[in-house]
């Protein structure tokens, strides 16, 4: 079982559109925050928090839209 923690690459869909992040642990380095393909976001910040210890198939709300973790 695969859970989502700090240095993980999570992929997420929403509707049709499937989304890619990393989640560093600190802040993003606006010169580098793409690694493979997966944007990076800060364990600190709300997305990243909203997907902490989920695991795949798991869904959350962030804003208006509801993502699930592929």
């Amino acid at each position: 079982m695969q859970i989502v923690r700090p240095l993980s690459f999570v992929t997420t869909t929403l509707g049709e559109t499937v989304r890619k992040y990393y989640i560093v642990d600190g802040p993003v380095d606006p010169k580098c925050n793409v690694t493979n393909g997966f944007g990076h976001v800060s364990i600190k910040s709300n997305l990243a928090q909203k997907m902490l210890f989920k695991k795949v198939g798991d869904k959350f709300e962030h804003g208006v839209y509801e993502y699930l973790i592929t």
